[in-house]
């Protein structure tokens, strides 16, 4: 019985031990779960910064990367984005990013807690509804930046399940834009997802 035990106890400590050393190979797969407090405004040549209200935002992620060193994490980032927001106008987007990122994990075994760094690049497609026999289409380049944390939660020895939370920041330029036409989403973004360490 004793030995039971014991197999059993270095076959769950061996299960959940984290894989965050130098040479593991990191891919990821997480959403926002709309869960986020985005803040959506405009600004442009002609008009200081005008706060349009808050937006609905969905987002889905697909994550690579390498460990440097212990803990250190260097990667990038693919990142489809949805937002919706209406103050007199619908206005609807959808972007896609590519987002180099740096992130560093701290703690032990099961539960590891990590801080990140982010920019991205992207485009986005806008759609804007005046009324039902009217829409304002329009393309634009898009730049952001992150900085966040959370915690990994490893399930077994190579797979974790993440939760996060941090800061976002997106500017988007129309394309052909004479007047600088600037659109700025911001605010506080969660993230949920699972991670495999190789």
């Amino acid at each position: 019985m004793k030995k039971l035990v014991f197999i059993v106890t270095m076959f769950f400590s061996f299960s959940v031990f984290g894989q965050t050393e130098k040479g593991t190979v990191f891919i990821g797969v997480g959403t926002n779960l709309n869960l986020s407090f985005i803040e959506s405004g405009s600004k442009s040549d002609t008009s200081d910064y005008k706060k349009n209200g808050s937006t609905d935002n969905y987002n889905a992620s697909l994550s690579g990367g390498y460990f440097l060193n212990d803990n250190f994490l260097v990667g990038a980032s693919l990142q489809l984005l949805k937002y919706k927001s209406s103050l007199g106008i619908l206005t609807k987007s959808s972007s896609i990013a590519v987002s180099p990122f740096v992130r560093y994990y701290f703690g032990e075994e099961r539960t590891k807690y990590f801080v990140n760094g982010a920019v991205g690049f992207g485009n986005t497609s806008v759609t804007n509804t005046i009324d039902a026999f009217n829409n304002i289409e329009f393309r634009s380049n898009d730049f952001s930046y992150k900085l966040g944390g959370g915690v990994s939660i490893f399930l077994r020895k190579n797979i974790a399940l993440e939760i996060g939370v941090g800061y976002d920041h997106r500017t988007s330029k129309a394309k052909d834009n004479p007047s600088n036409y600037t659109s700025i989403n911001k605010g506080f973004r969660s993230n949920v997802g699972f991670s495999i360490f190789l």
